[in-house]
């Protein structure tokens, strides 16, 4: 079989699918993995899991690219190296939380084990342990992931700022990802003989920088303003096999309101000790505008975060009881006297008087 990097594979399916998503045509992943698998390379048998990788934490195509842009400049070190299909079913299945990403982080942790000093039978990476994987996903440890990730994200606009050639820093920016998730999965210290910091990381990475522009650099330049993730400006309808980008992936409303927290939809807490069902009445920002329901009336208004609505809230699948329409609680004459009514049920007796004709 022909030795061709992981990475390489992943972005022509890739391309493929971000040609059909421009051209309005339905995913077909296991045509595009043929395709992609029609060199014979060395990972057919696990293409199927680099699909995945890349409807997952592709970021619709940025990351894959980077990812095969830093692979890239490997080559030079050895032979290709193959990640292998057990590392792409761990890293596929890391799971943060409901409607929770980090995709530069996975996406750094894919680099690490691809630069990693471990390798065995010649190509295979074998760096990071299932332990050293699991530390990303700790709940002590999401605050220092969460600042990797906006770590990751100002270094890239760092560099656009500075308009400096993606040619030019692709092993700077892949050196700082690596570092990085060797300090999130704690093993810097067997990747460069010391352990580091994340904030040595930040530093390195500016000196690096500094070099390749001539000229002293600051992270003043982007982080002025905080870091804000950009707006999605997701749709109610919003297609959930869609391929979501980069800061679609970073946006909790954007992702709540995929797995189906749109407007209108009805919900539950999982610590309220008798069944409550709540509307969601409106966003606003990154809160929440709930409703209580009783007997279909608002009777309680609420406002939540977003990821308190995604880690607490469910949605409910069962029946609600709601408000006939055209027609109040305070009326005190019979529902069935509304002209609205008087009308469904003549087009009802048409219907039914149809349908007994036909059946004759």
């Amino acid at each position: 079989k022909l030795i061709v990097s992981e990475p390489e594979i992943m972005l022509k399916i890739s391309d493929m699918a971000a040609k059909a998503k421009k051209n309005g045509e339905p995913a077909t992943w296991k045509l595009w993995e043929k395709a992609a698998a029609n060199s014979n390379p060395a990972c057919v048998m696990w293409i199927d899991k680099l699909s995945a990788y890349v409807q997952l934490h592709g970021g619709d195509g940025e990351l894959i690219a980077e990812l095969a842009e830093y692979a890239k400049s490997l080559e030079t070190q050895g032979p290709k190296r193959l990640l292998g299909a057990e590392f792409f079913s761990k890293i596929n299945n890391l799971k943060f939380g409901r409607g929770v990403c980090f995709p530069r982080v996975v996406n750094a942790t894919l680099e690490l084990q691809l630069a990693g000093p471990k390798v065995t039978n010649g190509n295979i990476c074998n760096f990071l342990t299932p332990g050293a994987m699991s530390e990303l996903v700790k709940e002590s440890n999401r605050g220092a992931v969460q600042k990797a990730e906006e770590l990751m994200s100002e270094a890239r606009k760092l560099v656009t700022s500075l308009g400096l050639q993606r040619s030019k820093v692709v092993k700077s920016i892949g050196r700082l990802d690596v570092r990085t998730a060797a300090v999130l999965t704690k093993t810097s210290k067997a990747l460069e003989g010391k352990a580091v910091t994340m904030a040595e990381v930040a530093e390195q990475f500016l000196a690096e920088l500094s070099g390749l522009h001539g000229t002293a650099i600051s992270w003043n330049l982007v982080r002025a303003g905080g870091h804000q993730p950009a707006a999605a400006n997701v749709q109610p309808d919003v297609a959930t096999d869609s391929l979501d980008s980069v800061d679609q992936m970073l946006d909790p409303v954007y992702q709540a309101q995929k797995l189906g927290y749109v407007v209108g939809a009805f919900i539950t807490c999982k610590d309220d000790s008798t069944p409550k069902i709540y509307k969601l009445q409106s966003y606003s920002g990154m809160r929440v505008k709930l409703s209580l329901q009783e007997s279909g009336h608002d009777v309680q208004r609420i406002e939540v975060e977003v990821q308190e609505l995604l880690k607490q809230f469910r949605i409910h699948r069962g029946s609600v009881t709601t408000l006939l329409q055209g027609w109040s609680a305070a009326n005190d004459c019979s529902p069935l006297a509304l002209n609205t009514f008087k009308f469904d049920l003549a087009k009802s007796k048409v219907m039914l008087g149809l349908a007994n004709v036909f059946e004759m």
